[in-house]
């Protein structure tokens, strides 16, 4: 079987499954950070260092060095062209070979004989075929078939990264349900949709982990190396009082609305489009653990949202070990799903031929479980960024299906232009200034929420034991009376018992102390209180280990607290933004949905941190500033702002979105950045 490998600009991960009777089963993995400027967006830039950095992840996998040579690698999206035609339902195997040869330099921003490239079968619907085609570069294989034989390996599939993190994070067995997958990368964030049909609809923006860090360095005047800590232990937790008292949280705030605004815009064209719900989010890349990020996308976007980790990692089959390895190997888990399958080459896009040298046969997509992972292939299609072309030429095709006409809906979306504007409101009434006001509410409440902090303390060890009377008469004991163990560990008896003479009798004993020291095996015992000739007679003896000397108990921890407070607050701000607090505001006034500020009033866990408990009850009360706006000024700003670029008379803004881009408490000066999409009014 091949071994999964991805290749990332600063880390390799390397692993390996194996299967057996149909059941996969965890094998061994590694992981190992390489410096900057040895691979870099998929391209290798110093093949010597990179390979001995691949010898060296294999070396060191554990449990045990990975062997294997052959491998499964995969290739970023951004070094990625694909495109799905629509062919008749009727053409075969080599006539779509044909025709894509045809069809290809249409589409194809570079020439055909510079790329190598692969195809699928994805799906038929009527009288039509989703043909789904992808290419690369010829030069990103090559150099990395030469990285892999200098490193003793040998690649069996090029696969596509997006199709690779599908795999790993879509049970088979769920897969008629949307899902989104939003990665949280260093560069960007990519947004995709995927069902039973595959990937429906993706988008990439350029906001994600090196940004947010940016964002907090920028606004709190320290260093990177700081700010990337902050990011990690803050994120977007509230009021908490080593991050800055929520400036942490403000800071991130402010770059989450285009995320946001993107998944809304993903989910909306899907439910649309194929009229079927999303059922939940799904969270992956290095910022997916910052603290609050879950409650604070499932307070905005009311679906449930989980942190992404391969679903092989919950199961038995993983073993404790493996369990902890794969929930952080999400990336490299789809290759190496895909190298335990019998002929791992031909079971998805392959991106290592000529067209002209493409097989056939092999790229019809069915309805079997492996055959949705094939389809998943198509993320890069509806991507934004890496070699996508979004004009098409005149093809083949157009003549075979002409294509329908556009509604007036979306021919008024195809003309629409993205705005953005800073406005600049004065609270204190400042001129030269929309005058705004802070609107300061007040909310309470409380919950019950689980306490997740694992502790190891002493326990009662206990078990059961056999008395055995070889006495002539009969033998009756005490509840407490002292057992001792071969090993000198003293127990007592639980319960009061009679043993009959000659016989014998079950019962249950514990240890005298608490601890690891009661944990012994099956023994036997002498009853200390007897004398030594009674002891010969009368004794006891266990088939089965003694247990309980140590225990797992569950603690109500800070971060379990810090949770809570955020669940609560963002459950708050959401209550307000959507009852629109009427009653707080004034003829005419329109309150923005952005926060400027919060304070806790009263923070209240019981049982309190590091107590032992399975649940905890918080109280929480709360005070959110919120700016509230004359509306009539506000909308005249912004047709004053369109008409500056020209668009007042002609457009409507539509899709607005705002995000507070920085409150001064001291000037009363907020910015709030107000976006949307300049619709024609016609």
């Amino acid at each position: 079987m091949a071994f999964g490998l991805d290749v990332s600009d600063l880390s390799i991960e390397a692993l390996k499954l194996n299967k057996r009777f149909g059941k996969i089963k965890f094998s061994s993995a590694g992981r190992l950070e390489i410096l900057a400027g040895i691979f870099t967006n998929g391209t290798v830039q110093k093949k010597k260092e990179l390979a001995e950095a691949i010898r060296k992840v294999c070396r060191e996998a554990k449990p045990h060095p990975i062997r294997d040579r052959e491998v499964v690698i995969s290739l970023p999206e951004a070094r990625i062209f694909s495109y799905i035609f629509k062919f008749p339902k009727k053409l075969k195997q080599k006539q779509i070979t044909d025709i894509l040869k045809f069809e290809v330099p249409n589409v194809l921003p570079i020439s055909v004989e510079e790329v190598y490239s692969d195809f699928l079968v994805l799906r038929t619907e009527g009288e039509k075929q989703e043909i789904f085609y992808a290419a690369t570069p010829k030069k990103i294989i090559d150099d990395l078939r030469e990285v892999l034989k200098m490193a003793g390996l040998e690649a069996v599939a090029f696969d596509i990264e997006t199709a690779s993190l599908a795999r790993a994070l879509i049970k088979k067995d769920k897969k008629d349900e949307g899902a989104v997958i939003v990665d949280i990368g260093a560069r960007d964030t990519v947004i995709a949709i995927f069902d039973q049909s595959g990937i429906r609809a993706s988008t990439t923006i350029k906001v994600a982990g090196n940004l947010f860090t940016e964002e907090i360095a920028k606004r709190l005047k320290m260093k990177q190396e700081k700010a990337e800590e902050m990011k990690r232990s803050c994120g977007l937790s509230v009021e908490d009082r080593s991050c800055r008292e929520g400036k942490i949280f403000l800071a991130l705030q402010s770059l989450f609305p285009p995320i946001i605004s993107e998944i809304k815009k993903s989910i909306g064209y899907y439910e649309k489009q194929v009229g079927r719900k999303v059922k939940k989010i799904i969270l992956c890349g290095g910022s997916r653990a910052m603290p609050g990020i879950v409650d604070y996308l499932r307070a905005n976007l009311n679906l449930e949202v989980e942190i992404g980790k391969p679903y092989l990692a919950g199961s038995a089959a993983a073993g404790a070990a493996g369990a902890k390895i794969l929930s952080s190997l999400i990336g490299v888990f789809g290759l190496a799903e895909r190298g335990t399958d019998k002929d791992p080459a031909s079971s998805g896009i392959n991106l290592s031929f000529d067209l002209g040298g493409m097989s056939e046969g092999r790229h019809v997509a069915g309805n079997g479980g492996k055959k949705f992972f094939l389809s998943l292939l198509a993320v890069a299609a509806l991507a934004v960024g890496g070699f996508l072309v979004l004009e098409k030429k005149e093809m083949i095709t157009d003549l075979l299906f002409p294509a329908e006409p556009p509604t007036n809906q979306e021919i008024k979306k195809q003309d629409a232009l993205p705005v953005s504007f800073d406005i600049v409101f004065s609270t204190t009434g400042e001129a030269g200034f929309l005058g705004g006001r802070i609107v300061e509410i007040e909310k309470s409440g409380s919950n019950f929420f689980p306490a997740t902090a694992k502790k190891t303390v002493d326990g009662q060890a206990g078990g059961k034991v056999k008395i055995i009377n070889n006495h002539t008469a009969d033998m009756s004991l005490i509840a407490t009376t002292r057992l001792l163990s071969a090993e000198g560990v003293l127990f007592r008896l639980k319960n009061g018992i009679s043993v009959p003479a000659g016989s014998f009798a079950e019962t249950e004993v514990y240890a005298d102390a608490e601890g690891a020291v009661g944990n012994i095996g099956a023994s036997q015992f002498t009853l200390p209180g007897l004398s030594p000739i009674f002891q010969k007679l009368i004794y006891a003896e266990s088939a089965t280990a003694m247990t309980g000397g140590t225990v797992e108990k569950t603690f109500v921890s800070a971060d379990d607290i810090d949770q809570a407070k955020t669940k609560l607050l963002g459950g708050f701000i959401l209550e307000v933004q959507k009852d629109k607090v009427e009653n707080n505001l004034q003829t005419g006034e329109l309150l923005l949905p952005v926060v400027l500020g919060s304070e806790i009033v009263e923070a209240t866990a019981s049982p309190a941190a590091g107590e032992a408990a399975a649940q905890f009850d918080f109280k929480l009360k709360a005070k959110i500033k919120f700016l509230a706006v004359p509306e009539e000024n506000f909308q005249s700003s912004l047709r004053n702002l369109l008409d500056k670029d020209g668009l007042a008379s002609n457009y409507a803004l539509e899709e607005i979105a705002y995000s507070l881009v920085n409150f001064d408490e001291t000037t009363g000066r907020a910015v709030i950045e107000t976006s949307g999409l300049a619709v024609p009014a016609k």
